[in-house]
């Protein structure tokens, strides 16, 4: 993919899984250049028993003391609203966890028709 300042960034699957999730790492990066670049980041997604990618998760590679994730997910069972949401790389072993939660809450919200 090109990033917005013109830098090429190739990605190659990691071995294994990460908390359950398929794991991609940036390559042919310059690691002296990471506070610059702001495409430089991790991509995680899950893929459920019918083979459908319905999480995506991307967590900064950036050297900071707070590295933030944004984890996308369809609101389930609804499945016709995208959630975003942004947490603590540190947190990211939760991130079933973490989803499981914004669903319950999210849906709280929810109401039943009023029958006219």
């Amino acid at each position: 993919w090109k990033a917005k300042s013109g830098a090429s960034h190739h990605y190659k699957k990691a071995q294994g899984l990460s908390y359950g999730l398929v794991t991609y790492e940036p390559t042919g990066y310059d690691k002296n250049s990471r506070e610059k670049d702001t495409n430089d980041s991790n991509m995680y997604y899950f893929v459920d028993q019918q083979g459908v990618i319905d999480n995506y998760i991307q967590c900064s590679n950036k050297p900071r003391k707070t590295i933030l994730c944004s984890h996308m997910f369809y609101l389930k069972p609804a499945q016709n609203v995208m959630v975003t949401i942004q947490y603590r790389i540190g947190l990211l072993p939760k991130w079933k966890e973490i989803q499981s939660a914004v669903d319950k809450k999210i849906l709280s919200f929810s109401t039943k028709p009023i029958d006219s």
